[in-house]
């Protein structure tokens, strides 16, 4: 299991999303955003949280992906990313926080899935993947360290926003799980509104507590 841990990997990942980064830029306003592009970047990032992959998996992984790509679509927005795998800017105490945020957002979109058809739910969900990503492209193109840190902490709320909006949906779709857990459930909810912009423990601790209240 990789996770982000090898930088390389994520660097090659996140070359390949800034080109669909500057197609969904040009595009997503003629024709719509390509929700399955999205997805399809969420499923190869996930292959790097999956305990039975390996590196070498993972890299054939990246090659479908780019592959994937549509090349012969072109773009004239006007964006060059410089940043480079030699100098990989995210500190590892990001990362490690980045990939608990990304693990707890798979594992909530794979138990909305499972209940959940209706495309423009799931494509709410995918917006704020999409977001996350594209902070992360910005803040390894910025050089300065305070920007930077902006562009992290906005990657990692998206994903929170995107694993609890996940559960709030499976509650949506399921009100016997509050019916059985009621009182769980107030709880959680009170405490989500008290500790609104407070720290990421938290934040850590409400996505914990949601994903309890979804599995029991």
């Amino acid at each position: 299991m990789l996770y982000l841990s090898d930088t390389n990997l994520f660097y090659n990942y996140l070359i390949s999303y800034s080109i669909f980064f500057k197609y969904d830029l040009h595009y997503s306003l003629i024709e719509g955003r390509d929700f399955t592009k999205i997805d399809f970047f969420r499923k190869i990032l996930q292959h790097f949280f999956n305990k039975k992959n390996t590196k070498k998996q993972i890299q054939e992984s990246l090659r479908e992906l780019r592959a994937y790509l549509n090349p012969s679509k072109k773009t004239s927005i006007n964006i060059k990313f410089n940043f480079n795998h030699h100098h990989f800017k995210i500190n590892n105490k990001s990362l490690k926080e980045l990939e608990f945020y990304f693990l707890e957002f798979f594992v909530a979109y794979e138990f909305l899935v499972l209940i959940e058809q209706r495309n423009e739910k799931i494509n709410n969900i995918l917006v704020e993947f999409n977001n996350s990503l594209a902070h992360i492209l910005f803040a390894l193109e910025n050089n300065n360290n305070f920007l930077m840190k902006i562009n992290i902490n906005k990657a990692k709320s998206h994903l929170y926003r995107g694993t609890l909006d996940c559960y709030k949906e499976i509650l949506l779709a399921n009100p016997s799980i509050i019916k059985k857990n009621y009182n769980l459930y107030l709880k959680i909810r009170a405490k989500e509104a008290l500790n609104m912009g407070k720290s990421e423990d938290i934040k850590k601790i409400l996505v914990e507590k949601y994903k309890l209240l979804i599995q029991k």
